[in-house]
């Protein structure tokens, strides 16, 4: 029995994976007509304008080695936190994965997750990444958080984009909690 009416919503909490949960040495390559130009963490990607139309290279982030040899984050201890209270005192909440990454690294993704003992189902780890640059993340997430609100009485969203905070902020039910980015543009 449920000792909270609290308990008894459905509530999700939705995690980015780069530079929120994990620290990755996972790099965007910059190529201009072929030409190697510079490499871009996934930080100073979210900061990068590409007014030149350059190649971009994400091969990086499908590699699942560096999933699996990554650090713990910024919001690695309040995963922790909430899938402890989920376990433990019979809360009515699911955690999920929600990255730009490509499908290739959903396995890394999950068997990080299960060698840290944080519960989570596979099919509860959302990617929508693809081979180019050209998608929104901020809309991709915008479009999926408006979709988990079917499900959930309350969505409590972590990224550490601005960009992705607003447009989780415009959809009502959804808390979308900044995880602090130390780059100053």
């Amino acid at each position: 029995m449920r000792a909270k009416i609290f308990n008894e919503q459905k509530i999700a909490h939705v995690f980015d994976l780069d530079d929120t949960l994990i620290k990755s040495k996972a790099k965007i390559y910059v190529y201009d007509k072929g030409r190697f130009i510079k490499s871009l963490t996934p930080e100073e990607y979210s900061f990068f304008e590409d007014d030149d139309n350059y190649d971009l290279d994400f091969s990086d982030f499908k590699d699942p080695n560096l999933i699996l040899n990554s650090e713990k984050y910024k919001a690695w201890k309040i995963l922790e936190k909430i899938d402890n209270e989920i376990k433990t005192n019979n809360v009515n909440g699911d955690i999920f994965i929600l990255t730009a990454r490509t499908y290739h690294v959903r396995t890394a993704i999950f068997k990080l997750l299960k060698n840290n003992n944080i519960d989570i189902k596979f099919k509860n780890i959302i990617t929508f990444g693809e081979d180019n640059s050209d998608i929104s993340i901020a809309e991709e997430k915008k479009k999926i958080l408006k979709s988990m609100k079917n499900k959930y009485d309350k969505i409590f969203f972590y990224d550490d984009n601005i960009d992705n905070i607003n447009a989780g902020k415009n959809i009502n039910g959804i808390t979308s909690i900044l995880i602090e980015n130390k780059m100053i543009n």
